[in-house]
């Protein structure tokens, strides 16, 4: 039986179709196993047709609106896209640059997803005063059809739902304790391994060895990676890498 590899997009002000084709072609290079590749979105015009698009998820219009992303949440609904087994997740902007074999063979069953990246000083504190780790949902795995207590618990907690604005860290605040952590070596933040201003000017990111998909959590995208930025703030500034040109194609 094939594996599942998903995503999502809606709406067209950021990511284009060729962002979902990229992210399929960087899969189908880096993945052995027979697979499924399935985009839920609004529009389905310029996506490649190796993809099984599917219309997004219906979710509660209100939880929709209050999380920024707050449609990714609706992944996790039963029955959609007729998904049976493992799903493995990607946001569109990241760049897949080895095999991605091992997001399905670490933990079978288990909801595996990234850790969020926080400055050092902000996990000292958060160890001083036993502060739950965040995740990032750039990447992560679930067994389909079992996970839809995420969206049902936004009908039962609603003070809770005032205090959480990103969809995130409502994630972290339902799963708790089932939660299960990448190998922080397989996945790098280009937000955080980009050379910090002024030396972006000068050296373009770099790649670790280890590393298996870049996550673009920030204001950079796949496409400045690949063209370089100087537009943006000159806290923003990077220079082209090599890599990403190699990698983020079609």
């Amino acid at each position: 039986m094939p594996v599942n590899v998903i995503t999502i997009k809606w709406g067209d002000n950021l990511y284009g179709p060729h962002y979902v084709n990229r992210l399929y072609a960087g899969v189908r290079r880096n993945l052995s196993a027979a697979f499924r590749f399935i985009c839920f979105t609004d529009n389905s015009q310029g996506i490649r047709p190796e993809v099984e698009v599917y219309p997004l998820p219906e979710i509660n219009l209100q939880a929709a609106t209050h999380f920024t992303n707050g449609r990714k949440l609706g992944l996790f609904q039963n029955g959609i896209g007729d998904l049976d087994g493992p799903c493995l997740y990607f946001d569109l902007d990241v760049i897949i640059v080895r095999s991605i074999d091992c997001f399905f063979e670490y933990m079978p069953g288990k909801f595996c997803v990234c850790r969020e990246w926080v400055p050092s000083n902000k996990r000292l504190l958060n160890k001083l005063f036993s502060r739950a780790m965040g995740v990032n949902t750039s990447i992560f795995r679930f067994e389909a059809n079992s996970m839809q207590f995420v969206i049902d618990r936004m009908n039962e907690a609603p003070q809770i739902l005032k205090n959480i604005k990103l969809e995130q860290r409502w994630v972290a605040h339902v799963v708790g304790e089932q939660v299960n952590w990448w190998p922080s070596e397989w996945v790098s933040s280009f937000k955080h391994r980009r050379p910090v201003y002024p030396f972006s000017l000068f050296w373009p990111p770099v790649l670790p060895r280890q590393t298996r998909v870049m996550v673009f959590n920030g204001p950079l995208k796949p496409s400045h990676a690949v063209t370089g930025n100087f537009e943006l703030s000159p806290r923003r500034v990077c220079r082209s890498a090599q890599w990403a040109a190699q990698h983020w194609i079609d």
